[in-house]
């Protein structure tokens, strides 16, 4: 709850995500040298945790919004920068605690390149 925050550890190393999502996204600029694309992603996941409350999780949801930057080099190339603010939550089947929440905020910034066939 926001009154009441616990650490603790859900995890050994590190928490392992397995996400499934749609990906809506709409070109609102296309030029001969960039590409803007807001993005809406919306989809669940599945992790391995040894969180102590794992029993009691329902089920879980992605949301994501993202605006990818295509950068044209040449008719093949291009060079892609996302950022994006993510968010993962976990229902739960039944409230220990009241206002009771699990959520994972992320704010990142991806990049690749593309090639076109």
């Amino acid at each position: 709850t926001r009154a009441m925050r616990s650490k603790y550890a859900i995890a050994e190393d590190y928490v392992k995500f397995l996400t499934y999502y749609g990906l809506s996204e709409y070109a609102v600029y296309s030029g001969q040298k960039a590409i803007i694309s807001p993005q809406l992603m919306v989809g669940g996941f599945d992790l391995e945790t040894i969180h102590p409350e794992r029993g009691n999780f329902n089920n879980r949801w992605i949301l994501e919004f993202a605006v990818n930057n295509e950068i044209i080099t040449s008719t093949r190339w291009s060079i892609n920068i996302r950022p994006f603010y993510q968010v993962l939550g976990i229902s739960v089947e039944q409230e220990t605690l009241p206002g009771e929440k699990h959520r994972i905020y992320s704010f990142g910034l991806g990049a690749g390149i593309r090639y076109r066939w």
